[in-house]
């Protein structure tokens, strides 16, 4: 007989560790539960902190606070001054497919890594941080979520192209869910195997983020948003990285500066069937 409920929500063990300037305070999660969502409680400024974690020494997360705050909006939930959420559970994939592709998944015995990585200068004279979790039960593991920084190179003011997110070596293998581009960035394309899949003739920042808004969502002023996912359709709409000759980002900025990209990865880790 099935007892409970399938969300259990409250506060994790306390970091050890230096909460302080410079500081990198940790905390062991058991592995087990899927990590349905994260709340950190400090009184840190959204600039002074990057939340980072780590699966049996493998990286899944690398987020600043700032980018915790955006990617909430995004999504239309308010913040709690006070407050980062990181959610890993898709808000719109309550199908039964949808929920398997959602959520930070781990196994017993695994060691799950939380830490922060505090700033050289801080703002509050004594900082704190306390983590709260949400969680649901244990599953096997069919997609594995990372939610990872990739630098973008940015050579010169005006088109830049960029080939280097992770790719499956098969279809249906490695999606993007979505992605955060931090930078100057003016316009976007998308090439897949010599064919646009996105933007053709590129898509100017103003004309994308209008269609975001008329779909419900809160654009961030500080980056372009490529969402591949904005109708709804979790499993099916995502960009399948397979690519048997190339996948390739052109973007147009208005600086020479470095573009930070934010970017939502599921990787299908169920065995491969026989044939």
């Amino acid at each position: 007989m099935k007892a409970g409920s399938r969300l259990n929500f409250g506060q994790s063990l306390d970091f050890v560790g230096s909460v302080a300037a410079s500081g990198n305070p940790k905390i062991f999660l058991d592995g087990g539960p899927t990590l349905e969502e994260l709340t950190l409680q400090t009184n840190l400024e959204d600039d002074e902190f990057t939340l980072r974690i780590e699966v049996d020494g493998e990286e899944r997360v690398k987020i600043t606070g700032t980018q915790m705050l955006a990617r909430e909006a995004y999504e239309g939930r308010t913040a709690t001054s006070g407050q980062f959420v990181l959610s890993f559970a898709d808000m719109m994939a309550r199908t039964l497919q949808g929920e398997t592709m959602s959520g930070l998944v781990t196994q017993p015995g695994q060691r799950v890594l939380v830490s922060l990585e505090i700033a050289s200068s801080v703002t509050p004279v004594t900082p704190t941080a306390v983590l709260y979790g949400e969680t649901s039960g244990n599953r096997p593991e069919e997609f594995r979520l990372y939610i990872l920084p990739e630098i973008i190179p940015i050579t010169k003011t005006g088109e830049n192209d960029f080939s280097s997110f992770r790719r499956g070596v098969r279809a249906g293998q490695n999606w993007i869910r979505r992605i955060f581009a931090y930078g100057a960035i003016t316009k976007l394309s998308i090439k897949q195997d010599d064919m646009t899949i996105f933007g053709d003739r590129e898509l100017p920042k103003a004309v994308n983020d209008a269609r975001l808004l008329r779909n419900g969502k809160t654009v961030p002023t500080a980056c372009y948003v490529y969402d591949p996912i904005l109708k709804g359709s979790v499993t099916t709409d995502m960009l399948d990285t397979y690519s048997q000759r190339s996948l390739r980002f052109k973007l147009t900025t208005s600086d020479s500066n470095d573009v930070t990209a934010l970017t939502e990865y599921l990787l299908d880790v169920r065995p491969m069937k026989a044939a």
